[in-house]
């Protein structure tokens, strides 16, 4: 019953209405529900490190990027903090369940080809950690890795943090990458270090 009152939630959104609306409670929910997908899906999350990110302060999140899977990594992480992440375009326009999820926690769309949508992204960020409405989760290399080694970071990716005046938490996430072929079916171990 929860899950589906959890993906109803996200089937349900309205992309032109606020994400404020019913904010508190579909956090909750993703709160509940997230350690249930994690479970399914097989993967159990290592963390080091959470202990030293300052409470009940938004920050910004900066983590390397092996699979489409890592913000439910860093969500169910820190179930505690407001997240919303930045992501690609293409997301919000091709992926409706995903986009619709990401809608509810505040998350914006970036234009990677377009300098200047892509500014207007970051102000945004900027205003929403300012007005402490959430942090911000950032993939700075701007695609998933296929090889698993650090790509160059995308310009501005750390401006949102230094203009906003908060702590950046560098994130190193390890193990996404082999869940493809094994999600559902083996256990997965996935390393996560502040």
């Amino acid at each position: 019953i929860q899950m589906l009152i959890f993906f109803g939630a996200i089937l349900f959104t309205d992309l032109n209405q606020s994400a404020d609306k019913g904010d508190k409670f579909f956090r909750f929910m993703t709160k509940i529900s997230l350690p249930i997908i994690v479970t399914l899906a097989g993967v159990k999350i290592r963390a080091e490190g959470v202990e030293k990110l300052p409470q009940n302060k938004h920050m910004m999140f900066v983590c390397n990027h092996q699979h489409d899977f890592d913000p439910v990594i860093i969500l169910s992480t820190f179930p505690d903090a407001d997240i919303g992440f930045i992501g690609k375009k293409e997301i919000f326009t091709t992926m409706p369940i995903i986009s619709r999820a990401m809608h509810r926690l505040h998350s914006l769309p970036i234009d990677r080809e377009n300098d200047r949508e892509a500014a207007k992204t970051i102000i945004k960020a900027i205003k929403l950690i300012k007005d402490d409405v959430v942090s911000i989760g950032i993939f700075p290399e701007g695609y998933v890795s296929k090889t698993c080694e650090l790509l160059p970071f995308r310009n501005g990716c750390f401006k949102i943090g230094i203009k906003a005046d908060v702590p950046i938490a560098v994130c190193v996430i390890n193990g996404t990458q082999e869940l493809p072929k094994r999600i559902f079916r083996k256990r997965s171990v996935v390393d996560f270090q502040v």
